[in-house]
């Protein structure tokens, strides 16, 4: 599964791009589907440790989904998302991974510094993030979003404003939007496969 490059890669048009002045609707359409294949991932991975309780969760070696969560609490944080939509899943994340954390690193660096553009302090102890333009400098500068290596090929194989764009960006919209759940599913499973199947004696609600 390509979820995490995929929410990387409209992660990275939302930073590096001004979609809000320049193309309204393609940055809605942008942020629907980020937002959908984080809740579908963050929804299924709580829904497997019901299943699964507590102790045989933690079996499943759920860490390996940590860098994943941590990106989606970053970006959680700062696109301009509803906070009564981001609130909830920002408890389901940090409820799953305790240890995640969106501030006092810089891991494309292995530095341990604050991340430039992360100031205040939350009630938990995390850093608030402050100011659009350094938001987005947050992003960019995330391994996920991938942004010193992209914006030079993305311009290189953009279409023109035409049909042709047109229709691709239609039949990816409507594929991606109709196939959110099964793209969360085969990611999470995918990753580890010893989710898909809670033992007999856990519980089941």
């Amino acid at each position: 599964s390509r979820l995490a490059e995929t929410i990387g890669t409209l992660a990275f048009l939302w930073a590096r791009s001004n979609l809000e002045v320049e193309d309204k609707f393609r940055q809605n359409e942008v942020l629907l589907i980020m937002s959908t294949l984080i809740f579908n991932t963050v929804t299924l991975l709580e829904r497997q440790k019901r299943s699964f309780g507590d102790a045989a969760w933690l079996e499943c070696n759920p860490e390996v989904f940590l860098p994943e969560c941590e990106y989606f609490l970053l970006l959680l944080h700062v696109v301009e998302w509803p906070k009564g939509w981001t609130g909830p899943i920002i408890k389901q994340i940090e409820g799953l991974f305790p240890q995640a954390t969106v501030s006092g690193y810089l891991p494309f660096t292995g530095k341990t510094e604050r991340t430039p553009g992360w100031t205040g302090v939350r009630s938990d102890g995390q850093a608030r993030p402050e100011g659009q333009g350094s938001h987005k400098e947050a992003v960019l500068a995330h391994p996920f979003t991938k942004a010193p290596l992209q914006w030079e090929d993305y311009e290189a194989s953009r279409l023109s404003p035409g049909r042709e764009f047109f229709e691709r960006h239609r039949i990816l919209f409507a594929w991606v939007m109709h196939n959110d759940e099964v793209i969360a599913w085969d990611f999470v499973f995918g990753k580890a496969p010893s989710l898909r199947h809670p033992p007999v004696s856990a519980p089941t609600s």
